[in-house]
């Protein structure tokens, strides 16, 4: 690693994904903020990661290996710990930075020290073609009007990829849970009940999200279930001060215990979830294609909702591209597909 201070220190998890990481760690490498440091952590590789770290020779790259698999936040921990600079920006191993990525963010974070994270706009590309897919606007406070980061971030989070904090945020309310598998959204939960600190979105794409089949947090199995019932019950006190946002979480419990066959549990968490919100037609959807066998149908109609407001959030994406807005960063990927 260089000798000089890294103002930001860019952290790669990755676990049997060397056919992409390079990608990664040259999108890392290829910031303008050249005050950087890498630190890549292999959660137990069986494939050819370790050849693909070697291959790397910059001074600025520290690579981690676990010996056996221990779980994304575990690895997310450890690079936590390894960092020595004020800002911890977080790179999915399968993704890539935008080259201004970690000039821009530690920007916002050095100029005001109320800011505890900050993030940017998300392109998302199909891996296969290299397509634009769809612009994540990810700015929930924007939508719901308001500065206030709780209720909104009960129940969401922008993901640790593109995701730069503060190194004293992770000092004050500890690290990842390695109990569970959704440990980003239960950190981000301690945060937004902290309250010590503000967040601050940016307009700019500083991210690229490539995707190739369901991604690590879609996968619906045992371990997710798990993830989602530790934070009803580590959460439970601020989570039934927030109906709306309970529900959600009963909601999430049922839906995962359905798609693991076990109906009964799912009826009992759906349930849970319309007594918390019983004005959301959703959760009501839900019961009745439940109920009438229609399930098949309700994720249809699910799937298309959802590519429909990806459409929607790219032609905003070129409409506002095309506008010449000043600092807009182009829709082109930060590197192309290995």
């Amino acid at each position: 690693m260089s000798t000089g201070h890294p103002l930001v220190t860019i952290v790669i998890t990755t676990y049997n994904r060397s056919a992409l990481l390079g990608r990664a760690i040259r999108s890392a490498l290829g910031q303008t903020l050249r005050e950087i440091a890498i630190v890549v952590v292999d959660d137990g590789s069986t494939d050819d990661t370790a050849a693909t770290l070697e291959a790397f020779t910059d001074e600025r790259i520290r690579a981690i290996r676990f010996p056996t698999n221990r779980g994304a936040s575990a690895a997310c921990n450890a690079g936590i710990e390894a960092a020595r600079s004020e800002v911890v920006l977080f790179l999915d191993s399968d993704d890539a930075l935008r080259p201004r990525a970690a000039e821009l963010l530690h920007g916002v974070l050095s100029g005001d020290r109320g800011i505890g994270m900050a993030w940017g706009r998300k392109g998302i590309w199909d891996q296969k073609t290299d397509a634009l897919k769809s612009v994540a606007f990810v700015n929930p406070f924007r939508r719901a009007r308001t500065g206030r980061l709780l209720p909104t971030m009960l129940t969401w989070t922008p993901g640790l990829g593109g995701l730069a904090i503060r190194r004293e945020v992770f000092d004050a309310i500890g690290r990842l849970d390695t109990e569970q598998n959704i440990g980003d959204l239960d950190w981000t939960i301690r945060f937004a009940v902290r309250g010590s600190w503000t967040v601050r979105v940016l307009d700019e794409v500083t991210y690229d999200v490539y995707e190739d089949g369901p991604s690590l947090s879609s996968r619906i199995d045992p371990a997710y279930l798990r993830g989602i019932e530790r934070i009803l019950a580590l959460h439970g006190e601020v989570l039934r001060a927030y109906p709306e946002a309970h529900a959600a979480y009963l909601y999430r419990a049922a839906h995962a215990s359905f798609s693991l066959s076990d109906a009964r549990t799912g009826h009992r968490y759906l349930n849970r979830a319309i007594r918390c919100a019983p004005f959301r037609p959703r959760y009501w959807g839900f019961k009745l294609a439940k109920l009438t066998g229609l399930t098949r149908a309700w994720r249809m109609l699910s799937a298309a909702r959802g590519r429909r407001d990806a459409r929607l959030r790219k032609s905003r994406h070129e409409r506002e591209a095309g506008a010449d807005r000043v600092g807009r960063i182009p829709m082109s990927p930060a590197v192309s597909t290995p």
